[in-house]
């Protein structure tokens, strides 16, 4: 079950960055080519922010999670998918509901990756707490050398386990 997980993961994390960028730059281009138009700003609000925010942090930081629910960016998508409906129920004659679409479609994809892609085959480990040192242990390194939690005081390191061989 765990591969099918990753896999549908890897999947929906690569439609849904790309889908927001290209409805993104659509909208902008919406707004240039036509003019300012709320319904297309709204399109941008809900799902430019995903995009700036995950840019930002692969060029410019070095963190291994995020927010565990981004509260402003799922406010300003909010936002974003009311501008985009209000002219359609405000106006009365031909409409188009493109940003109709493109806002509730990208807000629904947001709330999935917010709510189920970054939750999704994540166990709760009762042993390990934010703040506590790690109980020592030894292990063998990616290249069969012997190391110990003591060869990383004072120094950041990342451990993965992946079914290796613990040597207490």
């Amino acid at each position: 079950m765990s591969a099918f997980i990753n896999f549908l993961k890897s999947q929906f994390i690569g439609i849904y960055m790309m889908s927001a960028m290209g409805i993104g730059v659509y909208s902008v281009y919406q707004i240039v080519l036509n003019g300012f138009a709320v319904e297309w700003f709204g399109v941008v609000l809900v799902n430019m922010p995903m995009i700036i925010f995950i840019s930002y942090l692969m060029i410019f930081q070095n963190v291994a999670r995020t927010s565990a629910h981004f509260p402003f960016i799922s406010l300003l998508g909010l936002i974003g998918v009311m501008l985009s409906i209000y002219p359609a129920i405000t106006h009365h004659g031909e409409v188009s509901f493109l940003p109709v679409y493109f806002s509730i479609g990208g807000f629904i994809a947001f709330v999935i990756y917010n709510f189920w892609y970054s939750n999704l085959g994540r166990k709760h480990n009762p042993a390990l707490k934010v703040g506590e040192i790690l109980s020592s242990f030894r292990c063998l390194d990616a290249n069969g050398k012997l190391i110990s939690t003591e060869d990383f005081k004072g120094s950041p390191a990342l451990y993965i386990d992946r079914k290796s061989t613990r040597l207490n």
